[in-house]
């Protein structure tokens, strides 16, 4: 089958691919880079089909849901233009979701890239191969701050702990804290997007993260998450 990629920079000339419905994003990532001789990271580079970014690498193209004709953008993972892919919406945890935020006490013992602190947390996979925590879900600590989820990831800020490798974040949690959300989600495709948020809610000393079973994910088109340690007055 035929996929057609069009480049975010440059002329935005729009490149033509013959892939099987098996080949993996990587794979796709790797053919688009080779053939328009990019010399950019993969890691930096996405793509974003149907008005949604595709984060993980190893999904198939039949998958996500592309077909003959169907037809992607490519972008290098610079604040800007990530920023622009998100303004489109981006795949996270349904936060809005109350029944889903579950509590666990703290462990003796936990994996290196399980580590955290107080206030918000961010989760998401690791994707470098040649990382301890490979294919794991990590944890990157936030802190006390107020997080663009749509707008704010960037390789400096939501990297892995252990390689340091950009990771992608999926879900959240918090310990410690005050937090609050304020979002614009859209739950099914074509639907008008629904404008949602809560009031300051405390959490103690636990991890109080969302359980991805019972909550799922929704795409956000804005999505601020907030940790306090003190209730805002």
């Amino acid at each position: 089958m035929k996929v057609f990629i069009r480049k975010s920079t440059g002329t935005g000339r729009t490149y033509e691919f013959d892939v099987e419905p098996s080949m993996t994003v990587a794979e796709l990532k790797a053919k688009f880079l080779e053939k328009t001789n990019d010399q950019s990271d993969t890691q930096q580079t996405y793509f974003a089909f149907d008005g949604e970014r595709l984060f993980c690498k190893n999904d198939t193209l039949a998958s996500c849901g592309i077909d003959d004709g169907s037809e992607l953008d490519a972008y290098v993972g610079n604040t800007s233009n990530m920023r622009n892919i998100g303004s489109m919406g981006i795949k996270f945890i349904d936060v809005s979701n109350k029944k889903g935020l579950k509590r666990v006490e703290w462990l003796k013992t936990a994996p290196k890239w399980r580590q955290t602190r107080h206030g918000l947390c961010l989760e998401g996979i690791c994707t470098n191969t040649i990382c301890e925590a490979n294919g794991k879900q990590v944890i990157i600590p936030i802190g006390y701050m107020k997080f663009d989820i749509v707008a704010d990831p960037d390789p400096k800020l939501t990297k892995c702990p252990l390689c340091e490798e950009f990771v992608e974040p999926e879900s959240c949690a918090f310990n410690n804290c005050w937090w609050r959300y304020q979002g614009r989600k859209q739950t099914r495709d074509k639907k008008a997007p629904i404008d949602c948020e809560c009031d300051w809610q405390q959490v103690d000393n636990a991890y109080h993260y969302f359980d991805d079973e019972t909550t799922g994910q929704v795409v956000w088109r804005k999505l601020t998450v907030e940790a306090r340690r003190e209730k805002p007055t």
